[in-house]
């Protein structure tokens, strides 16, 4: 019997902000649509490196990451504090919902990992608690399924209905001189929860303890209720907590020591707008071991320092991040937060010195675009510091310090003249192997087909990463160094549009890989003519049936497996894997993709298959190291505008064919041989090319018909290797032909 494992951790390791960790599991959503043979075991879906693109509550939308830093996309202008919890989890708090955090609305709503592990993307699964005696009923935007005494259960929609509640009772409160959050969220309600996806249990270890009275003072001078982030930085393990204040008081033990202390809090108006964030960093503090207790103050009236970037072009802020990561003096762990605002809320953050103990690095990251609307350019820019807070947080951006990108933006016809997102990571070369990268900002009107100009700031090293983020079809780009001074340019979206895999630069987790007796295999659903892979999102409209030699491993609803006791004997293994976009939205085209795949295992290492040091793969120890498959790739230039049509008589498209590979480590077996086919009746019958060229470099040429116009017509590519691997795709709709 062989053994297949669920994905749902097996990848979650990955690179910078993890944008190429294609297996990286933090959604698992696998169905199986065929029951597997009697030997098999059932598997759950992997899902990819930007596994998933979640709702809050209220409606904000965050792209969750394997590992690293989510990005904070926002629905409306407002204000976020995101940090990562003592149980390893990820939240993020829009400025709105803060007033109520830890009273009436428990964090896990805002537990952006665990909304991601359970797939939590319309519904998010709640329950409620009512006050004896209130008769327990619905806030806006939530449907009860079940109701028990003074509990309840049911679902919230996220969006606009509860985001709209939150405003509201804030802006009656500000509109009382009341404090937000003081008059509750809603009638008789005590605490609404994330009902799934609890997180595991927090390890403490024990220490004699010292008391810690921490006092908090709101912008204003009064009392404040907010949350505070409380770190031991001689070593993270002794203590990291988040500590609510209650009537700007909280007592809390803590082993003696060196700490730091943080919080973040919005302002608001009479409509219940947030209209400005603050942040207090006390950067270091000790507890004394003596018995008179220890008390710090967060007066959120230092918060005055206000963040602006000035650019050498006309552009306003559409999002700012304060980022805090802050390293114990142990160097290997810590804790990150960060505040940041979408549109033009301000955000105001306080001086502070450099670490004593441990380090402290600050990394503000600012995204700008034109004044003027007609215009179409951006500025994204990231500034660090190690040398603490300064007291100036007005920065200029120099000429000399940016590189510019050409991004040009394809799109199937039915998503023309509608908008996408080009997220836009920086990597921060102090954090990258600890956190991820950085904190992305988000183009949030890049109108398709178009192109846009990115301004990149090069001060932190110049390492970016973006993601062409379209429904159903998001692209990710592996990091890219740019050069202050140099141009660049870019294109996403252009097909044919197919499954398959790439070669790929960077950290990464492998995608067809084996490890001792673990094979690790998942397919990409799509990729460009670039060679931007898909960041897949669960559930994907995929199905992958695995064979080796001959025996069926894998039949389901999935894009990946892991297999953990592959023999140590050559064998053969056979892929096919089908994605289906018919009722997917508007695509016009790739509707369907058959993508049948051969490639060999020999337990012999080939020269040159070892993944390079950066990269992991499931199974992988120091005795086991990770050895790339030899998967053959298929990447198509078609001659086509940027809704991938073609007004051509005489049809050409060039094709590389190739092997998966990491840096250049990976199966240099020659191609043997390459076809093309084109079906003008829906595959019906098939027509061969004309294939020129040779080496993995190819060029195909067929006639466009007239009678064809206004149709759009499927490929058939079928390539091979010396080692005895191939590939043959079907792409449905590959193209279209000009009316």
């Amino acid at each position: 019997m062989h053994r297949r494992k669920k994905l749902a951790e097996t990848f979650r390791s990955g690179p910078q902000w993890t944008i190429r960790a294609l297996l990286a599991g933090v959604v698992a959503a696998g169905v199986a649509a065929v029951p597997a043979p009697a030997e098999a075991e059932p598997v759950g879906a992997p899902a990819t490196a930007v596994s998933a693109t979640v709702t809050l509550p209220t409606g904000d939308r965050v792209v969750v990451p394997a590992s690293g830093q989510p990005s904070y996309l926002g629905s409306s202008p407002g204000g976020v504090v995101s940090y990562q919890g003592a149980n390893g989890d990820r939240y993020v708090i829009p400025a709105i919902a803060q007033p109520y955090l830890g009273k009436q609305l428990d964090p896990s709503l805002f537990d952006v990992s665990a909304l991601a592990r359970d797939d939590a993307a319309t519904r998010i699964p709640v329950t409620l608690t009512f006050a004896a005696g209130a008769t327990p009923a619905t806030p806006a935007g939530v449907t009860l399924t079940s109701v028990d005494g003074t509990s309840a259960s049911g679902y919230l929609t996220p969006g606009r209905d509860f985001a709209n509640l939150l405003r509201s009772r804030i802006g009656a409160d500000v509109a009382a001189g009341r404090k937000p959050g003081t008059s509750g969220l809603f009638d008789g309600l005590a605490a609404m929860n994330l009902a799934t996806g609890a997180p595991g249990p927090i390890v403490q270890p024990r220490y004699p303890m010292r008391t810690l009275q921490i006092n908090g003072v709101d912008e204003a001078g009064a009392p404040g209720n907010f949350t505070v982030f409380v770190m031991n930085t001689d070593s993270m393990s002794k203590m990291a907590i988040q500590v609510p204040l209650v009537d700007g008081i909280a007592r809390i033990a803590v082993p003696t020591g060196n700490y730091t202390a943080s919080a973040g809090v919005g302002s608001y108006d009479e409509q219940g707008n947030n209209t400005a964030m603050r942040f207090v960093d006390l950067n270091d503090f000790a507890v004394d071991d003596t018995s008179a207790p220890s008390s710090i103050t967060i007066d959120m009236r230092a918060a005055n320092s206000a963040i602006s970037v000035r650019t050498p072009r006309p552009a306003t802020q559409d999002i700012v991040i304060a980022g805090y990561y802050r390293f114990d003096a142990t160097g290997r762990d810590g804790m990150n937060i960060w505040v940041g605002a979408t549109g033009q809320v301000p955000v105001y953050v306080n001086a502070q010195p450099a670490a004593r103990t441990g380090r402290l690095h600050y990394l503000l990251t600012w995204g700008g675009t034109a004044a003027d609307p007609g215009e179409r350019y951006r500025y994204n820019v990231v500034f660090p510091s190690d040398n603490g807070v300064s007291a100036d947080q007005a920065y200029t951006v120099r000429t000399d310090q940016l590189a510019t990108v050409r991004q040009r933006l394809s799109a199937d016809p039915g998503y023309a003249g509608k908008s996408i997102s080009l997220l836009t990571v920086p990597t921060d070369p102090a954090i990258s192997s600890r956190w991820g990268g950085g904190v992305g900002a988000a183009d949030s009107g890049a109108t398709v087909p178009g192109e846009l100009t990115q301004y990149l700031g090069t001060a932190d090293g110049g390492q970016w990463a973006n993601m062409y983020n379209a429904p159903f079809m998001p692209l990710i780009g592996d990091v890219r160094t740019y050069a202050a001074g140099k141009e660049y340019a870019e294109r996403w979206g252009h097909g044919p549009i197919a499954a398959g895999f790439g070669q790929y630069t960077g950290t990464n987790t492998c995608l067809a890989c084996v490890a001792g007796s673990t094979v690790g295999l998942a397919i990409p659903s799509f990729h460009d003519s670039a060679g931007h892979t898909s960041a897949d999102q669960a559930p994907m409209p995929g199905h992958l049936a695995l064979y080796r030699d001959g025996t069926r491993l894998v039949d389901e609803d999935t894009y990946g497996v892991v297999i953990t006791d592959n023999p140590a004997r050559k064998s053969t293994y056979r892929a096919v894997f089908d994605v289906d976009l018919t009722g997917q939205g508007s695509y016009r085209q790739a509707t369907k993709t058959t993508t049948d795949l051969t490639f060999s295992y020999s337990p012999n290492p080939a020269p040159g298959s070892t993944l390079p040091a950066s990269g992991t793969c499931p199974g992988q120890t120091a005795s086991t190291p990770c050895r790339i498959l030899p998967v053959l790739t298929l990447n198509y230039q078609m001659a086509s505008d940027d809704t991938n049509t073609s007004g051509l008589a005489v049809q050409t498209m060039g094709v590389k064919a190739g092997h998966l590979s990491y840096d250049g480590a990976g199966s240099k077996a020659p191609i043997t041989s390459l076809t093309v086919s084109v079906s003008f009746d829906g595959g019906a019958t098939w027509q061969p090319s004309t294939v020129y060229g040779s080496t993995g470099d190819y060029t195909a040429r067929w006639s466009n018909p007239a009678s064809a116009r206004g149709t759009s017509p499927a490929l058939r590519v079928t390539a091979t290797d010396a080692i005895g691997g191939s590939i043959t795709q079907t792409i449905t709709d590959a193209y279209t032909i000009a009316g």
